[in-house]
């Protein structure tokens, strides 16, 4: 069989040595998919104790990864008929749960006639005749839900936005804490008008999974993801001595990412390897395959600084334009903690992807698209 992939190679290596530079102590990993065709390498070096490059079997953090898998869980899940995607989450909280509601509103300028000169001010009330409308399954699984980005932004990652300084400190929350504190939320806008990326909504939706199906995270993924499609590799706990150390934009080794109540949205560790075989899933045949067709439906239209232009939002999955002119569309997701980054991507139609895993802080959205073009045919 003909190696369409070795011609990538010297891109993927030029590209890996321009990210790796001034970042002595840590590695990338480049996954390179066409049809059945499967090309990972490993450059850099693991750690400053272990100048070995990293490998396909090597665990990262994949942060905002996350994301996909909870959203496919809620996908293959539904089939068990125990809800629906456009249920109410209201119906399927305990009593000790709440979530807020978004009251319309109307609202009017006042102007005070014995001071015409004032400010007028707006006056808003309740709309007539018009109940409080409660977020959906979708609508926390395609970013439309109006919460937050996370508690006290406390994980402030966002996609667009490659920040190389993290927050000083993330801040776990307990499942109570985490619940507790959903209760001053305010929904600016009706759920599922808009789009507003939240590691509070994708989390939220993690634990009404878990409650529903009285299951773990790891076991959830397990028996509705991770365990059909064979990635044994992709859970929240790493054996001891795989998980690569991650550093910071100092080059300095940072703990591993510990976000408890967040870990739907942020909390897996995977490999190259079950990543590489995660997106030649989305390629046709598959056992999750009609959930996998509607995790790529464009949802919402994504507003939001620095977005690529006509960007839009799924079901755990973004998607962008690959190449202007082409009318091809590249599916994607970037994650990333306080020293490490993680990049996906595809092209449905000539079933290519690549896959980034790096124990550093350097970007990793333009490199993946690059490598993604150079697949085209």
């Amino acid at each position: 069989m003909p190696d369409h992939l070795a011609g990538q190679l010297p891109t993927a290596e030029e590209l890996a040595r321009d990210h790796l530079r001034g970042r002595p102590h840590s590695g990338l990993v480049i996954g390179l998919i066409r049809g059945e065709e499967v090309r990972i390498q490993g450059y850099g070096q693991k750690s400053r104790r272990d100048k070995e490059p990293p490998t396909e079997n090597d665990l990262f953090e994949l942060g905002s990864l996350t994301h996909t898998f909870t959203a496919l869980a809620l996908l293959n899940s539904r089939d068990a008929g125990r809800f629906l995607l456009e249920d109410p989450i209201l119906d399927h909280l305990g009593d000790q749960s709440e979530v807020p509601l978004f009251q319309p509103y109307t609202c009017v300028e006042i102007q005070d006639p014995r001071r015409p000169n004032a400010k007028r001010i707006v006056a808003c009330s309740p709309k007539p005749g018009t109940d409080p409308i409660c977020i959906t399954f979708c609508d926390l699984a395609s970013h439309s839900s109006g919460l937050p980005l996370a508690p006290d932004d406390s994980y402030d990652w966002i996609p667009f936005l490659n920040r190389e300084k993290w927050a000083p400190e993330i801040v776990s929350r307990s499942r109570s804490e985490f619940f507790q504190s959903l209760k001053s939320e305010e929904l600016k806008f009706a759920p599922g008008t808009a789009f507003r990326y939240s590691h509070t909504g994708m989390a939220f939706l993690g634990h009404l999974l878990m409650d529903i199906h009285g299951l773990s995270y790891d076991s959830l993924l397990v028996k509705f993801v991770t365990g059909p499609l064979q990635m044994p590799d992709t859970r929240t706990n790493a054996p001891e001595g795989r998980l690569l150390p991650g550093h910071n934009h100092r080059n300095r080794e940072v703990p591993p990412l510990s976000l408890d109540a967040l870990t739907p949205a942020g909390g897996l560790k995977s490999s190259a390897r079950d990543l590489t075989r995660f997106l030649q899933m989305h390629f046709g045949s598959s056992p999750l395959a009609e959930a996998i067709e509607t995790a790529l439906q464009d949802r919402i239209e994504v507003h939001f600084p620095n977005a690529p232009d006509d960007t839009l939002i799924g079901y755990g999955w973004f998607s962008s334009p690959l190449m202007e002119g082409s009318g091809r569309r590249m599916y994607w997701q970037y994650g990333g903690t306080g020293g490490q980054r993680a990049f996906i991507a595809l092209e449905r139609n000539t079933k290519t992807g690549v896959v980034l895993l790096a124990n550093n802080t350097g970007p990793l959205w333009e490199m993946g698209k690059a490598l993604l073009q150079s697949l085209q045919p």
